[in-house]
């Protein structure tokens, strides 16, 4: 493997891990009190950092668009050991997971600027690592 390739794998990784780092830091959901709230309601209403939404969004009614976290790190490991098609495709589902969140987030609540970054982790990542493989596909089917 060349050292350009090492170098666009490094790049890589740190792309992805920066937008995640930031999705973590940044709010990613926001959960407005009701205007009728009840006086015994302990419900956290406001902003949700991404780190909150990370470590408490295996709840059931979360759990698929949360899965795209494990999704990610399968992906990435199969990155590293060069398995990169497979690593393609455990992107691809960490997309679709993720952007379940429309589909199972409540009226009530808005998507903001960290889920985005989330997002865009993700689809660097799987747009990323595949052209990673293209081009080293490429350069192994060149005669040396």
């Amino acid at each position: 493997m060349t050292s350009s390739i090492v170098a666009a794998r490094v790049a890589l990784s740190m792309i992805v891990a920066a937008l995640y780092v930031t999705a973590c830091i940044l709010p990613a959901v926001d959960n407005p009190p009701p205007t009728n709230r009840d006086f015994g309601d302990i419900t956290p209403y406001g902003q949700t950092p991404g780190i909150v939404a990370l470590l408490f969004g295996a709840l059931p009614e979360t759990f698929v668009a949360w899965s795209a976290n494990p999704l990610l790190l399968t992906g990435w490991i199969l990155f590293l050991f060069k398995k990169n098609t497979i690593a393609v495709w455990f992107g691809a589902g960490a997309i679709l997971a993720a952007l379940s969140t429309h589909l199972f987030l409540p009226k009530s609540m808005s998507l903001l600027i960290g889920y985005y970054f989330w997002l865009g982790s993700l689809i660097a990542f799987t747009f990323g690592t595949l052209a990673v493989r293209t081009i080293e596909r490429s350069r192994a089917s060149k005669p040396h």
